[in-house]
Protein backbone atom coordinates (compact mmCIF):
# COMPACT_ATOMS: atom_id res chain seq x y z
CA UNK A 1 0.00 0.00 0.00
CA UNK A 2 1.34 3.31 -0.98
CA UNK A 3 0.47 6.05 1.43
CA UNK A 4 1.65 10.03 2.26
CA UNK A 5 1.71 10.43 5.90
CA UNK A 6 4.01 11.94 9.05
CA UNK A 7 7.46 10.31 9.81
CA UNK A 8 5.78 9.44 13.50
CA UNK A 9 3.24 7.57 11.25
CA UNK A 10 5.61 5.67 9.44
CA UNK A 11 7.35 4.77 12.44
CA UNK A 12 4.24 3.39 14.52
CA UNK A 13 3.45 1.49 11.49
CA UNK A 14 6.75 -0.35 11.38
CA UNK A 15 6.44 -1.17 15.08
CA UNK A 16 2.49 -2.16 13.87
CA UNK A 17 3.85 -4.78 11.42
CA UNK A 18 7.20 -5.87 13.42
CA UNK A 19 4.29 -6.94 16.08
CA UNK A 20 4.99 -5.45 19.17
CA UNK A 21 4.07 -6.60 22.37
CA UNK A 22 4.77 -4.14 25.17
CA UNK A 23 4.61 -0.16 24.06
CA UNK A 24 5.82 2.00 27.36
CA UNK A 25 6.25 5.77 26.07
CA UNK A 26 5.77 9.25 27.70
CA UNK A 27 5.07 12.04 25.42
CA UNK A 28 8.05 14.72 24.65
CA UNK A 29 7.67 16.67 21.52
CA UNK A 30 8.74 15.81 18.68
CA UNK A 31 8.06 11.93 19.55
CA UNK A 32 4.53 12.21 20.99
CA UNK A 33 2.42 11.52 17.68
CA UNK A 34 4.55 8.22 17.66
CA UNK A 35 3.68 6.76 20.55
CA UNK A 36 -0.05 8.44 20.00
CA UNK A 37 -0.81 6.69 17.25
CA UNK A 38 0.61 3.35 18.57
CA UNK A 39 -2.06 3.99 21.38
CA UNK A 40 -4.76 4.52 19.04
CA UNK A 41 -3.77 0.97 17.07
CA UNK A 42 -3.92 -0.69 20.60
CA UNK A 43 -7.09 0.78 21.95
CA UNK A 44 -9.02 -0.20 18.30
CA UNK A 45 -7.69 -3.55 18.55
CA UNK A 46 -5.65 -3.13 15.17
CA UNK A 47 -2.64 -3.71 17.25
CA UNK A 48 -2.52 -6.76 20.26
CA UNK A 49 -0.06 -4.98 22.39
CA UNK A 50 0.02 -4.00 26.36
CA UNK A 51 0.38 -0.39 26.13
CA UNK A 52 1.82 0.93 29.72
CA UNK A 53 1.38 4.97 30.09
CA UNK A 54 4.04 5.97 32.78
CA UNK A 55 5.06 8.99 34.57
CA UNK A 56 8.39 9.66 33.01
CA UNK A 57 11.03 8.18 30.23
CA UNK A 58 12.92 6.87 32.77
CA UNK A 59 10.09 4.56 33.65
CA UNK A 60 9.19 4.15 30.01
CA UNK A 61 12.13 2.04 29.60
CA UNK A 62 12.06 0.46 32.94
CA UNK A 63 9.21 -1.21 31.73
CA UNK A 64 10.15 -2.12 28.72
CA UNK A 65 13.43 -3.57 30.16
CA UNK A 66 11.15 -5.80 32.76
CA UNK A 67 9.00 -6.86 29.55
CA UNK A 68 12.07 -7.85 27.46
CA UNK A 69 13.37 -9.68 30.48
CA UNK A 70 9.97 -12.12 30.59
CA UNK A 71 10.33 -12.31 26.80
CA UNK A 72 8.01 -9.86 25.23
CA UNK A 73 9.07 -7.95 21.90
CA UNK A 74 9.20 -4.35 23.31
CA UNK A 75 9.32 -0.97 22.48
CA UNK A 76 9.41 3.09 23.06
CA UNK A 77 10.17 6.29 21.98
CA UNK A 78 11.86 9.44 23.13
CA UNK A 79 13.81 12.73 22.31
CA UNK A 80 15.96 15.22 23.24
CA UNK A 81 16.20 15.73 26.84
CA UNK A 82 13.51 12.39 27.50
CA UNK A 83 16.82 10.33 26.31
CA UNK A 84 18.96 12.16 28.41
CA UNK A 85 16.81 10.90 31.67
CA UNK A 86 16.28 7.69 30.67
CA UNK A 87 19.81 7.11 30.29
CA UNK A 88 21.02 5.16 33.65
CA UNK A 89 18.09 2.88 31.80
CA UNK A 90 19.70 2.80 28.40
CA UNK A 91 22.94 1.17 30.13
CA UNK A 92 21.36 -1.18 32.07
CA UNK A 93 19.17 -2.38 28.67
CA UNK A 94 22.73 -2.61 27.00
CA UNK A 95 24.16 -4.66 29.50
CA UNK A 96 21.18 -6.49 30.10
CA UNK A 97 21.07 -7.65 26.20
CA UNK A 98 17.94 -7.19 25.90
CA UNK A 99 16.50 -6.45 22.31
CA UNK A 100 14.38 -3.27 22.73
CA UNK A 101 13.39 -1.39 19.86
CA UNK A 102 12.95 2.49 20.45
CA UNK A 103 13.12 4.99 18.15
CA UNK A 104 14.81 8.24 19.02
CA UNK A 105 12.95 11.41 17.21
CA UNK A 106 16.25 13.67 17.20
CA UNK A 107 15.90 16.97 18.99
CA UNK A 108 18.20 19.63 20.44
CA UNK A 109 19.25 19.39 24.02
CA UNK A 110 18.63 22.45 25.86
CA UNK A 111 19.71 24.65 26.71
CA UNK A 112 19.19 26.67 24.80
CA UNK A 113 15.84 25.18 25.04
CA UNK A 114 14.67 23.64 21.91
CA UNK A 115 12.21 21.60 19.85
CA UNK A 116 14.47 21.70 16.72
CA UNK A 117 16.26 18.98 15.28
CA UNK A 118 19.74 17.95 16.22
CA UNK A 119 21.55 14.44 16.76
CA UNK A 120 23.45 15.52 19.55
CA UNK A 121 20.62 13.56 22.30
CA UNK A 122 21.30 9.91 20.39
CA UNK A 123 25.26 10.69 20.02
CA UNK A 124 24.97 11.62 23.83
CA UNK A 125 24.18 7.72 24.32
CA UNK A 126 26.72 6.81 21.73
CA UNK A 127 28.89 4.59 23.15
CA UNK A 128 26.21 3.39 26.40
CA UNK A 129 26.27 -0.18 24.02
CA UNK A 130 23.26 0.41 21.69
CA UNK A 131 23.15 -0.05 18.06
CA UNK A 132 22.12 2.95 16.44
CA UNK A 133 20.51 3.38 12.46
CA UNK A 134 19.56 6.87 11.31
CA UNK A 135 16.83 6.97 8.88
CA UNK A 136 16.81 10.02 5.83
CA UNK A 137 13.11 9.34 4.89
CA UNK A 138 10.08 7.88 5.54
CA UNK A 139 10.19 5.09 3.55
CA UNK A 140 13.65 4.08 5.88
CA UNK A 141 11.47 4.93 8.46
CA UNK A 142 9.31 2.39 8.32
CA UNK A 143 11.86 0.10 7.07
CA UNK A 144 14.53 0.67 9.27
CA UNK A 145 12.20 -0.11 12.16
CA UNK A 146 11.08 -3.88 11.16
CA UNK A 147 14.97 -4.20 10.40
CA UNK A 148 15.89 -2.65 14.11
CA UNK A 149 13.87 -5.84 15.96
CA UNK A 150 15.26 -8.58 13.86
CA UNK A 151 19.16 -7.17 14.21
CA UNK A 152 18.28 -6.52 18.15
CA UNK A 153 16.85 -10.31 18.40
CA UNK A 154 19.56 -11.98 16.49
CA UNK A 155 22.46 -10.15 18.79
CA UNK A 156 20.33 -9.93 21.91
CA UNK A 157 21.57 -6.15 21.56
CA UNK A 158 19.07 -3.00 21.78
CA UNK A 159 18.78 -0.40 18.98
CA UNK A 160 17.59 3.14 18.40
CA UNK A 161 16.24 4.00 14.99
CA UNK A 162 16.90 7.82 14.52
CA UNK A 163 15.14 10.20 12.24
CA UNK A 164 14.77 13.96 12.41
CA UNK A 165 13.07 15.87 14.42
CA UNK A 166 9.92 17.82 12.64
CA UNK A 167 11.87 17.70 9.10
CA UNK A 168 10.93 13.90 9.16
CA UNK A 169 8.36 13.19 12.23
CA UNK A 170 5.96 15.91 11.18
CA UNK A 171 6.52 16.34 7.64
CA UNK A 172 4.35 14.16 4.88
CA UNK A 173 6.07 12.41 2.15
CA UNK A 174 4.94 9.40 0.56
CA UNK A 175 5.98 5.99 1.65
CA UNK A 176 5.22 2.35 0.54
CA UNK A 177 3.79 0.07 3.95
CA UNK A 178 5.03 -3.50 3.78
CA UNK A 179 2.66 -6.31 3.19
CA UNK A 180 1.66 -7.77 6.86
CA UNK A 181 2.14 -11.33 5.67
CA UNK A 182 5.42 -11.12 4.37
CA UNK A 183 6.81 -8.52 7.11
CA UNK A 184 5.77 -11.85 9.52
CA UNK A 185 7.91 -13.95 7.23
CA UNK A 186 10.79 -11.99 7.40
CA UNK A 187 10.32 -11.48 11.01
CA UNK A 188 8.94 -14.24 12.76
CA UNK A 189 7.56 -14.42 16.43
CA UNK A 190 10.46 -13.17 19.48
CA UNK A 191 11.52 -16.37 21.17
CA UNK A 192 14.23 -15.48 23.57
CA UNK A 193 16.93 -17.83 24.65
CA UNK A 194 16.17 -17.56 28.22
CA UNK A 195 12.85 -15.36 30.01
CA UNK A 196 11.73 -14.68 33.41
CA UNK A 197 9.52 -17.47 34.64
CA UNK A 198 7.40 -17.38 37.73
CA UNK A 199 7.31 -21.23 37.94
CA UNK A 200 11.07 -20.58 37.92
CA UNK A 201 12.00 -17.76 40.15
CA UNK A 202 15.71 -16.52 39.04
CA UNK A 203 18.11 -13.03 40.19
CA UNK A 204 18.98 -11.72 36.90
CA UNK A 205 21.64 -9.46 36.80
CA UNK A 206 23.00 -9.44 40.21
CA UNK A 207 25.97 -7.89 41.53
CA UNK A 208 29.22 -9.16 39.72
CA UNK A 209 32.39 -9.55 40.85
CA UNK A 210 35.41 -8.56 39.37
CA UNK A 211 36.80 -12.07 38.89
CA UNK A 212 35.38 -15.25 37.36
CA UNK A 213 33.84 -17.68 39.10
CA UNK A 214 31.54 -20.62 39.03
CA UNK A 215 27.57 -20.43 38.23
CA UNK A 216 24.83 -21.82 40.75
CA UNK A 217 25.61 -25.08 38.17
CA UNK A 218 29.13 -24.99 38.93
CA UNK A 219 29.77 -23.85 35.28
CA UNK A 220 32.77 -21.18 34.62
CA UNK A 221 30.70 -17.72 34.86
CA UNK A 222 32.39 -14.45 33.06
CA UNK A 223 33.09 -11.75 35.68
CA UNK A 224 31.91 -7.61 34.81
CA UNK A 225 35.11 -6.80 32.30
CA UNK A 226 34.74 -10.00 30.56
CA UNK A 227 30.40 -9.10 30.00
CA UNK A 228 31.72 -6.03 28.61
CA UNK A 229 33.79 -7.30 26.70
CA UNK A 230 31.24 -9.99 25.08
CA UNK A 231 29.34 -7.01 24.38
CA UNK A 232 31.99 -5.19 22.58
CA UNK A 233 33.11 -8.26 20.64
CA UNK A 234 28.90 -8.42 19.55
CA UNK A 235 29.06 -5.30 18.57
CA UNK A 236 31.22 -5.00 16.30
CA UNK A 237 30.25 -8.73 15.28
CA UNK A 238 26.90 -6.75 14.36
CA UNK A 239 28.13 -5.38 11.23
CA UNK A 240 27.98 -8.62 9.44
CA UNK A 241 24.47 -8.88 11.09
CA UNK A 242 23.49 -5.70 9.79
CA UNK A 243 24.81 -6.38 6.37
CA UNK A 244 22.61 -9.93 6.67
CA UNK A 245 19.56 -8.36 7.62
CA UNK A 246 19.18 -5.70 5.16
CA UNK A 247 20.05 -8.13 2.38
CA UNK A 248 17.26 -10.44 3.24
CA UNK A 249 14.66 -7.28 3.90
CA UNK A 250 16.03 -6.55 0.05
CA UNK A 251 15.41 -9.96 -1.11
CA UNK A 252 11.64 -9.92 0.39
CA UNK A 253 10.66 -6.19 -0.34
CA UNK A 254 13.04 -5.17 -3.10
CA UNK A 255 14.35 -1.87 -1.10
CA UNK A 256 17.75 -1.32 1.09
CA UNK A 257 20.94 -2.80 -0.60
CA UNK A 258 23.12 0.23 1.42
CA UNK A 259 23.42 -1.83 5.19
CA UNK A 260 26.02 0.64 5.73
CA UNK A 261 26.67 4.27 3.22
CA UNK A 262 24.65 5.27 0.53
CA UNK A 263 26.63 7.40 -2.15
CA UNK A 264 25.12 10.09 -4.13
CA UNK A 265 27.68 10.82 -7.47
CA UNK A 266 31.01 9.57 -5.44
CA UNK A 267 32.63 7.53 -8.20
CA UNK A 268 34.14 10.47 -9.74
CA UNK A 269 34.08 13.16 -6.98
CA UNK A 270 36.70 15.93 -5.95
CA UNK A 271 34.72 16.90 -2.87
CA UNK A 272 32.53 14.71 -0.84
CA UNK A 273 29.93 15.95 1.45
CA UNK A 274 29.26 13.71 4.59
CA UNK A 275 25.82 13.57 6.52
CA UNK A 276 23.62 12.07 8.39
CA UNK A 277 19.58 11.77 8.30
CA UNK A 278 17.66 14.10 6.23
CA UNK A 279 20.42 16.76 5.33
CA UNK A 280 22.02 13.88 3.41
CA UNK A 281 19.24 13.91 0.64
CA UNK A 282 18.60 17.73 1.09
CA UNK A 283 22.72 17.62 -0.36
CA UNK A 284 22.01 15.91 -3.14
CA UNK A 285 20.57 18.47 -4.77
CA UNK A 286 23.34 20.87 -3.71
CA UNK A 287 25.62 18.31 -5.41
CA UNK A 288 23.44 18.69 -8.64
CA UNK A 289 23.74 22.41 -8.86
CA UNK A 290 27.35 22.32 -8.44
CA UNK A 291 28.39 19.63 -10.75
CA UNK A 292 26.38 21.81 -12.92
CA UNK A 293 29.07 24.43 -12.28
CA UNK A 294 31.33 21.99 -13.41
CA UNK A 295 32.32 21.28 -9.72
CA UNK A 296 32.58 17.59 -9.00
CA UNK A 297 30.78 17.16 -5.90
CA UNK A 298 29.43 14.06 -4.28
CA UNK A 299 27.46 13.36 -1.02
CA UNK A 300 27.67 9.98 1.13
CA UNK A 301 25.59 9.10 3.95
CA UNK A 302 28.00 9.02 6.49
CA UNK A 303 27.75 5.77 8.45
CA UNK A 304 23.52 6.62 8.96
CA UNK A 305 22.16 6.01 5.54
CA UNK A 306 20.98 3.08 6.74
CA UNK A 307 22.74 1.47 9.88
CA UNK A 308 25.51 2.83 12.56
CA UNK A 309 26.58 -0.01 15.17
CA UNK A 310 28.56 1.30 18.26
CA UNK A 311 32.10 0.51 18.79
CA UNK A 312 32.43 2.14 22.07
CA UNK A 313 35.78 4.18 21.22
CA UNK A 314 37.21 0.94 18.98
CA UNK A 315 39.80 1.20 16.44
Amino acid sequence: MHIIESGNVAAALGVKLARAQVIAAYPITPQTPLTEKLSEFVDSGEMDAEYVPVESEHSALAVCIAAASAGARAFTGTSANGLLYMSEQVNWAAGARLPIVMCVVNRGIGAPWTIWNDQQDSMSQRDAGWIQLYACDHQQIIDTVIQAFHIAETVSIPVMVCYDGYILSHTYMPFDIPDAKTVDTFLPPYKPAYALDPAQPANLNPVTPPELRPNVRGDPAPAYMEIRHHLHADLRNSLDIVKAVDTKYHDAFGRGGFPYLERYRCDDADFIACAMGSLSYQLRDVVDRLREEGIRAGVENDAASRERANFAHAT
